[in-house]
């Protein structure tokens, strides 16, 4: 159970990653409801608009690795949070019908990187 859930029935307390279907992505923190930025926040050439993507996290200590189609992002560290929920959701800005499909979701531990880094 994701609780509390924050005014905007996000999470309190976290990190978001974010996509958008025209390419756009970011990594945010949420901290007590208030919302920072961390990374991204621009179209990524490895983003397929409108179409499947593949979203890859790696935790690792302190660091948070991204992959997208399997194309590194590279890597950000902070140590805010270091357990608790994992999940995904949708959040729309308008009203139009636009449902949230995933084709699966997996979660995993492991020590070895998911995709090459270069």
């Amino acid at each position: 159970y994701p609780l509390p859930l924050g005014a905007n029935n996000y999470w309190d307390d976290g990190y978001y990653f974010s996509y958008r279907n025209n390419g756009d992505w970011s990594l945010e923190k949420i901290v007590d409801g208030s919302y920072t930025f961390i990374w991204g926040d621009s179209a990524s050439p490895y983003i397929k608009p409108y179409d499947w993507n593949k979203i890859t996290i790696k935790r690792e200590s302190s660091l948070i690795k991204i992959w997208i189609n399997q194309h590194y992002m590279g890597a950000f560290s902070d140590t805010t949070f270091t357990f608790g929920y994992v999940g995904f959701g949708m959040h729309k800005e308008n009203n139009i019908k636009d449902p949230l499909l995933v084709d699966w979701a997996r979660l995993e531990y492991t020590y070895e990187e998911p995709y090459a880094i270069p």
